[in-house]
């Protein structure tokens, strides 16, 4: 048993060393090549330079290799001759190359048959008619990241939307794109538009959107928003990552705060004679952003009547409209309140304001007044116009009294 584990172990490691000593996937292409042409392999081009010779049936032929670095073609291999099985190794950027002559044609231009073999990922292989000189290689795509905010301004509980944009402002184009954009801090995500974190192939001078979203502040604050990262490869297969050079900034200000006192001066009104009773509204903003668009609305019963100068009636619905208020400062209105019917009301105004396209809502508390005929007030202060029922008997006993002291005086003398 001992023996049969030790051979079965012996297998395994045999195995492991068999896999281990394997070649990387590898990549290999044979052609006739004329003299003058070459062969295109990812970023490499094998030129036949000079032409097929023939010296007692001693064929050869030179061979050069370029590499398209920097934009342009940089010889790597300086014309080498080849005789038949002579082979050529070098090493490029992506990968190890092996070149083999197999076989000679001395006809026309002459022409040599080549066995090209590398370890590279090879993305494109073509014959090139000229050689080099009549193409280009594939470089590094140049691609800017773009993200704007709008707005840059916003109230907590306010929405930013973010659009990212992926410019190819270089001169290859860019393929398998992928893009990340790391969340954000005192942000929420609200919602998404466009989710393009996998693009197949920007071309030259395309200005791809990306991503668009809203995000919702959580925290009042300036925040620069995270840059997005991208990563790209070109037609031979080489990634390279993209940065976004400047960020966004949101500035978050902090809400608007209304604090609503309302007043009343009375609680009985004589539903005959119209009196009323006098109310008084004050709307103060201690917040640091203003409130806009700031309405109250008087949820007034059936038979009660609410007036005054900046409220409006429409269809029944008794309204303050304010078009906005400052941060540290304090609007005053003042209205009254009557019935044309006997009664118990209760008035409950509302109010409703925004902020950075944010909206705020409440109440603001609720008074009542009782609606009874001038025969049922119970106390002699309630009586409409009692100051002034007061106040004119003695004015009238008075103007008597001086009457009867002037005519006094005059038969006096």
């Amino acid at each position: 048993m001992k023996f049969k584990n030790a051979v079965v172990m012996l297998f395994l490691a045999a195995l492991c060393l068999v896999f281990a000593a394997a070649p990387a996937a590898a990549y290999e292409v044979t052609d006739w090549l004329n003299s003058g042409d070459g062969y295109q392999l990812n970023n490499i081009v094998i030129d036949v330079v000079v032409g097929v010779s023939d010296e007692v049936n001693n064929s050869s032929a030179q061979v050069s290799v370029w590499e398209w670095k920097n934009d342009k073609w940089t010889q790597i291999v300086n014309a080498t001759r080849l005789k038949v099985n002579d082979t050529m190794n070098f090493s490029a950027t992506d990968g190890n190359y092996t070149i083999k002559a197999e076989d000679f044609r001395a006809s026309g231009r002459g022409s040599v048959k080549l066995n090209m073999w590398t370890n590279a990922d090879v993305t494109t292989n073509r014959y090139v008619t000229g050689g080099h000189s009549k193409v280009e290689g594939t470089g590094k795509p140049v691609l800017k990241i773009t993200k704007v905010a709008s707005p840059t301004t916003i109230s907590v509980d306010g929405t930013v939307s973010v659009t990212v944009f992926v410019e190819n402002t270089g001169k290859y184009e860019a393929l398998n794109v992928t893009v990340s954009d790391p969340s954000q801090e005192m942000f929420v995500l609200t919602g998404t538009t466009i989710n393009k974190t996998s693009v197949k192939s920007i071309d030259v001078g395309e200005n791809e959107t990306v991503l668009q979203y809203t995000l919702k502040a959580t925290a009042p604050g300036t925040f620069t928003l995270k840059n997005v990262t991208v990563s790209a490869e070109n037609s031979a297969g080489n990634r390279y990552d993209f940065n976004q050079t400047s960020g966004a900034t949101v500035t978050v200000e902090e809400l608007p705060a209304l604090e609503f006192n309302n007043t009343v001066s009375g609680n009985t009104v004589d539903y005959q004679t119209r009196s009323k009773i006098d109310g008084t509204l004050r709307i103060r903003n201690t917040g640091t952003s203003p409130a806009q668009f700031v309405s109250v609305e008087f949820n007034v019963p059936q038979n009660a009547i609410v007036s005054g100068k900046e409220i409006s009636d429409s269809g029944g619905t008794v309204t303050l409209y304010i078009d906005q208020i400052p941060p540290n400062n304090e609007k005053v209105y003042t209205y009254t309140v009557t019935a044309n019917a006997s009664g118990y009301y209760e008035i409950t105004p509302t109010y409703n304001y925004t902020y950075n396209n944010a909206k705020k809502s409440g109440t603001i508390g609720t008074f009542s007044f009782n609606a009874v005929a001038n025969d049922t007030i119970s106390s002699i202060s309630d009586i409409p116009g009692f100051p002034y029922i007061l106040v004119a008997p003695l004015i009238l006993i008075l103007a008597v009294g001086f009457f009867f002291w002037r005519r006094h005086r005059e038969y006096k003398f």
